[in-house]
């Protein structure tokens, strides 16, 4: 357990000093900068960020004593992360043996979710939370110590709310479950349902942000309908298990073939119903997701709301290897992963170690800034171009708002909606579409090309655009206002 605890940190630690802040993250750097948790909690009503602020306070205290820094603002994730890794080994290694359990923790830094270890948001304390509460709930539902794993329960599914909202999809498996135990018993485990309740009422301040982001999902960036909820399931899916699962499983496929590698079946230990139902439960959690989402706030949905679901799969594949009749299985459970982790690792260093900040391969942008003549930036590149920009070239870099124009030409003014708020927050240059080009009657244009609706303004307005060159995603225009 120390072994790969060290492991996995070094992993983390070294990934998050390569990988650099992207516009989230950014956000949750500046309320995680705010002076006090009042503060905080005041930015969070106004809609700075309308997630809620349980990661932002721990970025906080952090923040408060270290500084910002690449690894120091991931921290709270990254334990989220490893809480995750403790959860899948304790409840695997109790239903199989020492070596799956390990081989469980592995596989977790193998699914597409391990990355939000690295991520200043809130997904990883959020996999940490619901994997921990499924563990105590778990073993509470098995008599295991309850007057411990009841009050965890609680305090895991209350955490997991303070940190998003969709963590609130753990109830779903332990609901399920608890049916089943129901349907078995004929009584209900009032523990267990005192402990959601609980975990209820300790979220009810977090009502006002709730209502605060249904109003804002009606033009959500990301929608989602009942038509696309299969091709949706599907990306969770693939995402889920990337091309080291699938070699995993051809592997254990082969050596299942060989008859030399049969044995006898082992004694395990036994999984009861209602843990099969949960861990089932599990896996549905992304469909439930989008269900919630068309239902509850106008659709709005991205797919890492659902990333809760890799908690089933981190289980459910390595009790069905343990139960194969094949010694190499357990093996390849352990060594695969460390094969994956040493490759990406090393395809990270080489890919983002020369390319540390969104500078380092926009060449054209860093021409343009050198000539002393404003850049409006479009999309959700402009927050990293302006957070690590020279200090003498912040106030060279703008972003121009006009929420009816993001409405009419890209459907969607969230950018709009969420710039303007962050502007009262902090320095940043965001500046109406009016009063900038009242402003500045020439300036360069560095237009990223999704949710990008400047571009066709300026042409409606008759603005003279000259292209000047396309790099990494992105164009650059000489911009004239006649």
């Amino acid at each position: 357990m120390l072994e790969f605890s060290l492991l996995f940190f070094a992993l983390m630690i070294q990934r998050a000093s390569l990988k650099p802040f992207w516009h989230d993250e950014i956000y949750t750097i500046v309320i995680a900068s705010l002076p006090s948790l009042p503060s905080i909690w005041a930015a969070e009503q106004a809609g700075l960020d309308i997630m809620p602020p349980l990661n932002s306070v721990l970025t906080h205290a952090i923040f408060a004593v270290f500084g910002a820094g690449r690894v120091l603002m991931r921290l709270p994730p990254m334990m989220g992360v490893w809480l995750w890794t403790l959860a899948a080994f304790a409840i695997v290694r109790r239903r199989s043996d020492t070596m799956t359990g390990l081989g469980a923790m592995l596989f977790t830094l193998i699914s597409g979710a391990a990355s939000y270890a690295y991520e200043a948001r809130g997904y990883g304390l959020m996999l940490g939370f619901v994997a921990f509460a499924l563990y105590s709930w778990s073993e509470a539902a098995n008599g295991q110590r309850r007057a411990l794993h009841l009050p965890l329960l609680a305090l895991a599914l209350a955490l997991g709310m303070w940190t998003h909202f969709y963590a609130a999809l753990a109830v779903f498996p332990i609901g399920v479950g608890e049916l089943v135990r129901l349907n078995r018993t004929r009584k209900f485990d009032w523990g267990v349902l005192g402990a959601v309740a609980v975990a209820a009422v300790a979220s009810l301040p977090l009502y006002t942000l709730l209502e605060l982001a249904s109003l804002q999902s009606t033009t959500y960036f990301q929608k989602m309908t009942w038509s696309a909820v299969p091709a949706s399931y599907f990306a969770i899916t693939q995402g889920l298990l990337g091309r080291w699962t699938v070699t995993l499983g051809l592997l254990i496929a082969a050596t299942s073939l060989v008859p030399s590698f049969a044995r006898r079946d082992r004694v395990l230990p036994r999984i009861e119903t209602h843990e099969v139902a949960a861990a089932i439960a599990t896996l549905l959690i992304p469909l439930v997701a989008m269900i919630v989402a068309i239902i509850t706030v106008s659709g709005a949905f991205v797919s890492r709301y659902a990333m809760s679901a890799v908690i089933g799969v981190s289980v459910v594949i390595p009790l069905l290897i343990s139960r194969m009749r094949n010694p190499p299985a357990s093996v390849l459970l352990c060594v695969l992963p460390t094969l994956a982790l040493t490759f990406s690792l090393a395809r990270d260093i080489r890919v983002e170690g020369g390319n540390n900040t969104p500078f380092g391969y926009r060449p054209l942008l860093t021409s343009a800034l050198s000539k002393r003549i404003p850049v409006a930036v479009t999309g959700t590149l402009y927050l990293p171009l302006w957070y690590y920009a020279p200090a003498e070239s912040r106030p060279l870099l703008f972003y121009v708002t006009d929420g009816p124009a993001a409405l009419r030409f890209v459907g969607t003014d969230s950018l709009e909606r969420d710039y303007t708020v962050l502007r009262d927050w902090t320095a940043v240059s965001v500046e109406d579409y009016g009063i900038f080009i009242g402003r500045y009657k020439h300036f360069y244009l560095y237009d990223v090309h999704a949710l990008s609706w400047m571009v066709t303004k300026l042409r409606e307005d008759r603005a003279d655009l000259r292209e000047i060159g396309r790099e990494a995603g992105a164009t650059l225009y000489d911009v004239s206002i006649r």
